[in-house]
């Protein structure tokens, strides 16, 4: 008789756990606190990062040998790089290319432009991020991004190793290597041509090919097919003489022409403030639209017009752009939360145990979440930090929820 009333009373107690793992899992109510927040209509699209850009010659093959940082602001006259010709030793001239190749490697030179990191354990953290994000990269099918992630990761790879190898910091390495540089240069000197800025701007080495084809100009007369054309076009660069080498990038303002519909270009308007995001980074930049073409089928291009400084913009050229077109700020409920109440449109709160119905003015929303006012101090208006329901068995005025 003991062992049976054990028995139920085991039972007992597993079925009230049960039932409390239910409830736990599937309350009968479910509720959320409102709080102040931002909702952005954006969408992602193609697009082309346009710059004004004066490039510098080559007048002989050779070797370039930066003196400018790269991505730095330039006067107009200053000594950017030098020009070794081929009239030079072919053998000093391949020693010094490839000191300039490892010095842009360890800087992230050529357009990637990473943080100088010394730190074994910083740079295998940064390692890390890029293989995460080459991986969400693959999934979206981005392969771009993909492309510029890889040369991310190579440059990490290599400060690593080096780091690893010599057992001395990047920066030592990196004094090393300008030593050697200094030595090679000496005995190239009688053959160097030096190059000066034509004007005022940012100094970059990374030429696409697209310079002398993508200005300010250009944008203004951009069409659906020509945008079309150029964003299906691969660059084709060559070190030879008659080509561009080196550039000087406007620091003033850059632009961003962008594919979308049609319908959605109608909304916009010359002078519109937007905000762009530039491939994969969360930066935003203030922008304002400065040029809208004719349709062509369904699609059109704008073009937005930002004077914000962007490493995104200096080293990306065709890119998918997130482009902001509204923010809307208020209190931020979930979409399962509104009601319609006699007409009224708003949602239920719990109050002292009890559901009350109060109004709200929607400013904002999308599949998920709205942004209503906040600065409605009219009774019966949602308030923020007020609990609403998002899912209950019954919703209804002053129905008790405990």
């Amino acid at each position: 008789m003991k062992k049976f009333l054990l028995y139920i009373l085991i039972f007992c107690l597993i079925v009230f756990q049960l039932w409390n793992i239910i409830i736990f899992f599937n309350p009968p109510i479910k509720t959320e606190m409102v709080l102040y927040d931002t909702l952005s209509n954006s969408a992602e699209y193609d697009g082309i990062i346009i710059r004004d850009e004066s490039v510098l010659i080559a007048d002989s093959t050779g070797v370039l040998d930066s003196v400018a940082a790269e991505n730095t602001v330039v006067k107009k006259g200053k000594h950017v790089a030098s020009l070794y010709t081929g009239q030079a030793d072919p053998e000093i001239q391949e020693k010094l290319r490839q000191i300039n190749a490892r010095i842009a490697e360890l800087t992230g030179a050529q357009g990637n432009n990473l943080v100088f990191e010394n730190d074994q354990a910083k740079i295998e953290g940064n390692i890390s991020t890029r293989v995460t994000d080459m991986i969400v990269s693959v999934n979206d099918k981005d392969l771009r991004h993909v492309r510029d992630l890889k040369n991310d990761f190579n440059v990490l790879i290599n400060k690593k190793n080096m780091v690893s190898t010599d057992g001395g910091s990047v920066v030592a390495i990196l004094d090393g290597l300008e030593a050697e540089k200094a030595r090679y240069e000496a005995a190239l000197s009688s053959s160097r041509k030096n190059l000066y800025a034509p004007k005022a701007g940012i100094y970059s080495t990374v030429i696409d090919g697209f310079e002398q084809v993508l200005n300010s100009n250009a944008m203004k007369s951009m069409t659906v097919d020509s945008f079309d054309t150029l964003y299906d076009t691969e660059p084709t660069v060559t070190m030879e003489a008659g080509q561009p080498i080196c550039k000087i990038v406007d620091n003033v303002e850059w632009h961003v022409a962008i594919k979308l519909d049609s319908g959605k270009a109608s909304e916009m308007y010359i002078g519109q403030k937007v905000y762009v995001k530039i491939g994969s980074s969360a930066e935003e930049h203030s922008a304002t639209v400065s040029y809208i073409s004719p349709v062509s089928g369904d699609k059109c291009i704008i073009g937005v017009t930002s004077t914000e400084y962007s490493e995104e913009a200096l080293r990306s050229r065709k890119t998918k752009v997130t482009l902001v077109t509204n923010k809307y700020s208020g209190i931020k409920i979930p979409v399962k939360a509104l009601r319609v109440n006699n007409g009224i449109q708003g949602v239920y709160t719990v109050t002292e145990g009890l559901m009350k119905f109060k109004k709200v003015e929607i400013l904002y929303k999308d599949a998920n979440y709205a942004v209503v006012r906040a600065d409605i101090t009219e009774n019966g208006y949602l308030l923020l930090y007020d609990e609403v329901v998002i899912d209950a068995k019954n919703v209804g005025e002053n129905i008790s929820v405990r």
